[in-house]
């Protein structure tokens, strides 16, 4: 009974990454996007970078569209994790990339937990962890970041005032809205943004290209 289960399982996972290709292929066609099921070392390299995919990936990346050259939408790729002592759970991310026009500090924004939430002093285990070397624990003086929902680490001085007004708003209006939180990186040079653990749908897609569109305007304009 158990084999019959564990076949009934696996064919029912095949079958679901096969609609989710068929999904993204469809997509593709209809955003002004190209698919790359395998994509090759030359469109990956530009992730090599970004601290956070040791947090979110152990296999290699998959399932990439790639935005016309013409359009300004972000690529987005798909991030795979393989979670040891839960059965082995394939763990799945969505990540969306942004090439910034101009050079920005290195960050990292990392939405808290519930349990981070309550627990003081996390910040530098979480550093430490995530292997950002060189970064440092952000205090906000004078603008209302949402200190409770999310850490924020970067590199050099002055990184409040690179944050406007404007792209705190919208952190805290997705947090009013119960909207699920965030995670963006800058390498200095580009910015991506994910959802931890979240394939989205065509709709999810949409709603997140969207915001973080206005969250990349405000933070680089």
């Amino acid at each position: 009974m158990v084999g019959i289960l564990a076949i009934f399982a696996l064919a029912f996972k095949r079958y679901r990454e096969k609609e989710r290709i068929q999904e993204l292929d469809s997509y593709a066609q209809d955003n002004h996007y190209k698919y790359f099921e395998k994509p090759d070392d030359s469109l990956l390299e530009r992730f090599n970078d970004f601290k956070s995919f040791k947090w979110i990936s152990s296999e290699r990346l998959f399932n990439m569209l790639v935005a016309d050259g013409k359009d300004k939408n972000p690529d987005i790729i798909t991030a795979k994790k393989i979670e040891s002592g839960n059965n082995n759970a394939d763990k799945y991310t969505q990540v969306f990339f942004f090439n910034s026009s101009k050079e920005i500090p290195r960050f990292f924004i990392k939405k808290k937990n519930y349990f981070e939430k309550f627990v003081n002093g996390l910040d530098k285990r979480v550093i430490k962890n995530l292997k950002l070397t060189n970064f440092s624990i952000i205090k906000f003086q004078y603008k209302p970041f949402p200190v409770k929902n999310y850490f924020c680490f970067a590199e050099g001085e002055n990184f409040e005032e690179f944050l406007s007004n404007d792209f705190i708003d919208l952190l805290n209006n997705g947090i009013e809205q119960r909207k699920k939180k965030i995670n963006i990186e800058s390498d200095g040079k580009s910015l991506i943004f994910f959802v931890h653990n979240r394939r989205h749908s065509k709709e999810d897609i949409d709603y997140y290209i969207n915001l973080f569109a206005a969250l990349k305007n405000s933070l680089i304009s």
